[in-house]
């Protein structure tokens, strides 16, 4: 969920199936006890392994794919497997070392974000945040734990640009063992909040179908309370899914906190990775080097190590090895914007009734919508979140609305050959040139407003706060529109999958790099296009994918 979400929502507790007090003792016998691991506690790595000279295989990142990818090479092969994340490695779940916020489902995290910032439109003034996660899991030890899938057709596209084995029914497989791996449940309707149980009910009168499950692949449009990766409250990251398994494994060795500044080549053949370990400049030698930084992450070290516009490059000072111009382009993500509402007090009191006696998760329902512009399937999300803002007497009830099927790209760019130093982040939101994504989610907000409007007429929901009624026609409302849009938090595509004579890609359906061998990318910065979901469990598939075909089982 993105920084947008996390504005217009409040502090309201999470819930899954338990009541508050079943989650209690469900959650000190995972965990032990949330006490023991108290917020704001140091950010730094649980263990300091010895780091070997040389090793066969470097994993480059440990989120939501790196993770997995380790895994998979510490499992089933023979080869030494060292896998460096930036972040804080905090061990398995069972020692007790993880800080609350990242166990906490209840609550977005962001005490371990790596500070990108950039201007979403160019008509907004003031830079925002792009989150992204900087600690063992990555971003799924930090996300908002909802589990999509986008359509079928996503996939398919996916092989029609180029990528054999990636069509739907190729990787279905892989979103299946993802799913099961995250531990990835279905919120029964009863474990919803009243507001997200109107909303649904009044998404199905204005003619968008409650189903029970959102990602059943039969079903286009419809609604439903969002599947989740929460195991007795707990955000079930990847760290724990695939990691602490393995974690024993003698071939395996994870060190966190370890920035890796570049890549070594030879004569077109990676050699090995230069870190950063306590403050001092390491070269590890390395047979094979899977990349898995995110859609941030990966293009930057791709860039300082020469792979990337030489133009570019040489402008920092950066010795080219390889002109892979498409390096950092074709950044994507789903402009998303909050029109919001005062609730009434009979609709306050309902929630805080329910919340009371509910361990609750801010926003489980969602709604997959067509705008005008789509035809065989949706490109809409419509999520309600809700929460009191400070000095607000009464509730705020927010519906998010973003456009899933964006047609809009940017670009990321080095800043400077450091690695410490912030990039240069374009997201160009609502900039493609046929107008799609204003115009979709312009109809998105009108939609929006009418589903509500059911709600204001019942009285449980009083004025329109953002937009506004000052806000009618369709020229006002593009223009707020470009003034508000930010992220959904859904980096990808800057290191796009696709043929070695296609000028836009990166690396190929291996995910192996255009002209460098042993190097490969695995993460979402590898999406040839951007899917219609959330995209931790599609990056998830993509590990688990890549994953199977460099790592067969023993």
């Amino acid at each position: 969920m993105g920084r947008t979400e996390q504005t217009n929502r409040g502090r309201a507790t999470s819930r899954s199936r338990y009541s508050r007090r079943e989650f209690i003792a469900a959650s000190t016998s995972l965990v032990g006890s949330l006490a023991y691991v108290r917020p704001g506690a140091a950010r730094s790595s649980a263990f300091a392994p010895e780091i070997p000279e040389a090793t066969d295989i470097v994993v480059l990142g440990g989120g939501t794919a790196g993770a997995i990818v380790a895994a998979a090479a510490g499992s089933r092969s023979s080869a030494d497997v060292l896998l460096l994340e930036a972040g804080p490695d905090y061990g398995a779940l069972d020692n007790d070392g993880w800080p609350a916020d990242l166990l906490d489902a209840s609550e977005t995290a962001t005490s371990h974000d790596w500070g990108f910032k950039g201007r979403a439109h160019p008509a907004q003034s003031e830079a925002i945040s792009f989150g992204r996660a900087r600690v063992i899991g990555g971003c799924s030890s930090h996300n908002h734990c909802f589990v999509a899938i986008g359509d079928p057709s996503d996939y398919d596209e996916w092989e029609k640009l180029g990528n054999p084995g990636w069509n739907w029914a190729s990787v279905q497989p892989a979103f299946d063992r993802a799913k099961h791996a995250l531990r990835v449940r279905i919120p029964r309707n009863d474990e919803l909040t009243p507001y997200e149980n109107m909303f649904l009910d009044r998404a199905n009168e204005s003619g968008i179908p409650r189903l029970r499950d959102l990602n059943d692949p039969e079903h286009k449009v419809g609604a439903a309370g969002v599947p989740v990766n929460v195991s007795h409250g707990v955000r079930w990251n990847t760290s724990f899914a695939y990691l602490d398994p393995v974690r024993r494994q003698q071939n395996l060795t994870i060190a966190g906190d370890t920035l890796v500044d570049r890549i070594r080549v030879r004569h077109g053949r990676v050699v090995g990775v230069e870190a950063i370990i306590q403050g001092r400049s390491r070269f590890i030698e390395a047979g094979r080097v899977v990349i898995s930084a995110g859609a941030y992450g990966s293009p930057l070290v791709l860039m300082r190590s020469g792979i990337g516009n030489a133009d570019e490059l040489r402008r920092l000072g950066i010795d080219p090895v390889l002109d892979l111009r498409a390096v950092g382009r074709h950044l994507a993500d789903h402009p998303i914007l909050a029109i919001s509402f005062r609730g009434s007090r009979k609709l306050d009191r309902h929630m805080i009734g329910f919340q009371s006696e509910h361990w609750t998760m801010n926003g489980q329902a969602l709604a997959r919508a067509r705008s005008g512009l789509a035809r065989d399937t949706f490109d809409l999300h419509l999520i309600t979140t809700y929460g009191r803002g400070r000095g607000e007497p009464d509730g705020r009830y927010h519906l998010l609305v973003s456009v899933v099927a964006s047609r809009s790209v940017g670009a990321i760019h080095l800043a400077s050959s450091d690695p410490e130093a912030s990039p240069r982040i374009e997201h160009a939101y609502l900039s493609d040139p046929e107008e799609y994504d204003v115009t979709a989610m312009a109809d998105g907000v009108e939609l929006a407003r009418e589903i509500m409007s059911g709600l204001q007429n019942a009285g449980w929901l009083l004025d329109e706060v953002s937009p506004g009624p000052k806000v009618s026609t369709r020229a006002q409302l593009t223009q707020w529109i470009k003034s508000v849009v930010g992220p959904y938090d859904h980096a990808a595509g800057s290191c796009r999958m696709g043929p070695s004579n296609d000028r836009d890609a990166v690396v190929d359906s291996a995910g192996k790099v255009h002209g460098i061998d042993g190097l490969y990318v695995c993460d979402a910065s590898i999406f040839p296009r951007i899917m219609r979901a959330n995209t931790n469990l599609p990056t998830a598939m993509v590990g688990e994918r890549i994953a199977a075909g460099l790592f067969t089982p023993r």
